[in-house]
């Protein structure tokens, strides 16, 4: 319940115009927000590659905040596969 609150904050305040969007979430890697890095990020990433990050949702997938969604996000969520938020 406690990660559900803090995410719904997160996503309320990502949403939100002129509010950076410099840290999204509370993990590097976490691109669908759970608060776990997984192959469901790294999957997410993959069905994005080579989109354009400004469209809907997907500047979730551009984990090192570069303007595109390219290999070094899938990259950097592989490295922090297994991390997870704070309990």
């Amino acid at each position: 319940m406690k990660h559900a609150l803090i995410m719904a904050a997160i996503l309320a305040i990502a949403s939100c115009p002129g509010i950076s969007k410099s840290r999204r979430w509370p993990i590097t890697g976490d691109a669908n927000g759970d608060c776990r890095v997984n192959v469901l990020d790294l999957l997410l990433i993959r069905n994005l590659l080579g989109q354009d990050p400004a469209t809907g949702t997907n500047w979730r997938a551009d984990i090192n905040q570069s303007g595109t969604i390219n290999v070094l996000d899938l990259i950097v969520t592989r490295n922090n596969l297994g991390s997870s938020c704070p309990p």
